[in-house]
């Protein structure tokens, strides 16, 4: 069974737990409201303000009346977190009103979006958005020599804590003030810092997991290089979840896929069972699967 992570596995209940920025790794308790130190860390340390306000901004999440946080989990993960520091979401999209976007999309592994005149922030993977940095923010907030091996560095410590890391970034643009293209992004931007989420598992996930191991059954979690060994696969676009499939199968496997995006339809029809997410998933990965999976749980694949 080759199984999408969050949602599936996990509880779907992100939050962010450390916050590397300015050379400091700085756990989310120590910016709870009342502990004495937050204002101080902020007013000391202005890359990790800057961090929690890309967190902010570049976000499609927003609040709601009825039902709290509305929007993908990762990114409610990144607005409470901001707010949790003190920063005001209405105050900092009056000061940074957004001008345009570039949707985050898997194959791309970024978001980016145009604030006032010329602000440019992204927030993506480690790998893409490292890539288009030539300089890093330091605590007073100047632009200095990007130290990339001690960055790689807490992300080995964060992600060995179990945690997703996402990377953030700021440019300058210098176009239309209105459009946000892509070449805009390719270099030069300033790394701002890194924020490490937890999604818990769902603890029938575990059991259900060890249940299809019992009976013979593997489990991969696909979020290739040699698909028999290997059990986890990270960063991955649609089309290698149909080469991860394929090759599956071309080893005499008999494979279930789960998905829930217009570009999983061809994993989900490949799939010797395609599962496709009940709460979630779009019309089109629905059609393409043999298998509606209504609580979006993975317990109910091993059922």
């Amino acid at each position: 069974i080759c199984s999408d992570k969050t949602g599936t596995l996990t509880q779907n209940r992100m939050t962010v737990q450390e916050i590397y920025a300015g050379g400091a790794l700085v756990p989310i308790e120590a910016l709870w409201p009342g502990n004495g130190s937050d204002g101080d860390l902020l007013a000391s340390n202005r890359a990790l303000e800057e961090t929690l306000l890309a967190g902010l901004l570049c976000n499609d999440a927003r609040p709601s009346q009825q039902e709290g946080l509305v929007g993908d989990p990762t990114e409610t993960a990144l607005l409470q977190a901001a707010e949790t520091a003190g920063l005001d979401r209405q105050q900092a999209l009056e000061r940074h009103p957004r001008r345009d976007a570039i949707p985050f999309e898997s194959e791309q592994q970024y978001m980016a979006t145009l604030h006032g005149s010329d602000r440019i922030l992204v927030k993506g993977s480690v790998e893409v958005v490292l890539a288009r940095c030539s300089r890093q923010l330091n605590p007073s907030g100047q632009a200095e020599h990007l130290e990339g091996e001690r960055i790689i560095a807490a992300v080995a410590t964060m992600a060995g804590r179990g945690q997703r890391v996402l990377a953030f970034a700021i440019g300058r643009a210098d176009g239309d003030p209105n459009q946000l293209q892509p070449s805009q992004i390719e270099r030069g931007l300033d790394f701002l810092g890194l924020q490490g989420m937890l999604d818990p598992p769902r603890p029938e996930a575990i059991r259900a997991v060890a249940a299809c191991q019992g009976a013979g059954i593997r489990v991969k979690m696909v979020t290739v290089d040699c698909a028999r060994r290997n059990d986890v696969f990270a960063r991955v676009a649609p089309a290698q979840k149909l080469a991860l499939v394929q090759a599956l199968q071309a080893d005499g496997a008999v494979v279930a896929m789960t998905g829930d995006g217009v570009n999983d339809a061809p994993a989900l029809k490949q799939a010797g069972i395609g599962i496709a997410m009940g709460k979630g998933g779009t019309e089109v990965a629905r059609e393409a699967a043999d298998m509606l999976l209504t609580d979006d749980n993975f317990a109910t694949i091993e059922a």
